[in-house]
């Protein structure tokens, strides 16, 4: 896709996301059409039956009470279903079903993964039998992928697999592709909702990508340079191997979630800024947090203070890896996460008092 001029690249962009919201529209379209035929059937088949139910019934009027209740109720789910844009009560109690069906396959790789003598095929097939149930089952594979990605890296990579494998699927494919902006005029990506693409291997530099959104997109080995993503949204992203490079401003840029494995976070700005989930922090000794600088990681633990002070005696080993990063015991590492908390409020309040003031 390197061939295709990068304004021809920018529509086609805009074409699939239109696409998606078209079908969206037509969906609901059609689901207004289906309510008015459908729902109103089962509500007249109730009060018919409820009406019925009470005449027959005689002496058992409680009985018949509860009864016509039942069916009222039934009739009212079936048409807040049909309204809201369920396809049918089997297709709901399907995936129900299919739900449990991933849940018993992720209970026994938890419990083949705490047996002594660990069975690796049958872990590794379990969790390949769960790429059947396409976007359900993601959730539970991330969940994997991050419990065993410190002990069980072979796990973890099965799993991460199976995302990407079940993303890749559906994912619009704009691998190895090169997003450049001119030198002058940064190329405008700017709130694009591309979640679910396929990055991989592709370039953005130079690129406006304010509030982008990549949830659940496929970016291995993607690079970032001087790129604007300001606000963007990596939740649940496949980030192996990506690079942050050459100024990128990472102001309250999303990854919690992301998989963030062999990723570099190289000169960017505003990093300390960014937002990850304590559980991805506490991997201090490893990338992307091994080569940060000790007060910039000491910063991207601020908002995490309330559940940082509610660790314990046996949370001493996860915490480990944090305090050796940050050169700080328990104690001191609360209190100056605390000052530095303050700090920005104070600033924060400072800066909104300035711009009122010049407004």
């Amino acid at each position: 896709m390197k061939d295709i001029p990068i304004d021809d690249l920018k529509i086609l962009v805009d074409e699939i996301i239109q696409q998606r919201e078209s079908k969206e529209k037509e969906k609901k379209r059609k689901v207004r059409i289906e309510f008015v035929k459908v729902a109103i059937t089962p509500l007249i088949i109730a009060i018919v039956g409820t009406l019925g139910t009470l005449i027959i019934a005689g002496n058992n009027n409680r009985n018949a009470k509860l009864i016509a209740d039942e069916q009222i109720k039934a009739a009212t789910i079936r048409a807040d279903m049909v309204e809201k844009g369920a396809d049918s009560r089997s297709k709901a109690e399907r995936d129900v079903a299919r739900l449990n069906q991933i849940k018993s396959i992720f209970e026994k790789i938890v419990a083949e993964e705490q047996k002594e003598n660990l069975d690796l095929p049958i872990i590794k097939l379990h969790i390949s039998s769960l790429e059947i149930y396409g976007d359900l089952a993601i959730d539970f594979l991330v969940k994997i992928r991050d419990i065993f990605h410190k002990d069980n890296p072979v796990i973890a990579e099965r799993a991460d697999k199976s995302i990407f494998n079940i993303l890749q699927a559906s994912q619009p494919d704009f691998t190895n592709t090169e997003f450049i902006g001119k030198d002058d005029v940064p190329l405008n990506l700017r709130t694009r909702q591309l979640k679910g693409f396929n990055f991989s291997g592709s370039t953005f530099q130079n690129v406006n990508l304010y509030k982008a959104g990549f949830r659940r997109s496929t970016l291995k080995g993607v690079y970032f340079i001087d790129a604007d993503l300001y606000g963007a949204d990596f939740g649940e992203a496949n980030l192996r191997g990506t690079v942050f490079a050459a100024g990128t401003n990472l102001r309250n840029t999303n990854f919690v979630g992301a998989y963030l494995r062999d990723v570099k976070f190289l000169h960017c700005r505003n990093l300390e800024d960014a937002v990850f989930s304590l559980h991805a922090l506490l991997k201090a000794d490893q990338a992307p947090f091994a080569s940060i600088p000790a007060d910039d990681y000491l910063k991207l633990l601020v908002p995490h203070i309330e559940e940082l002070q509610l660790k314990n005696d046996e949370d001493a080993d996860s915490l480990k890896a944090l305090l050796t990063k940050t050169e700080r015991d328990y104690g001191q590492l609360i209190k100056e996460l605390k000052q530095l908390r303050k700090y920005r409020m104070t600033k924060a309040i400072n800066e909104n008092g300035r711009g009122e003031a010049e407004a």
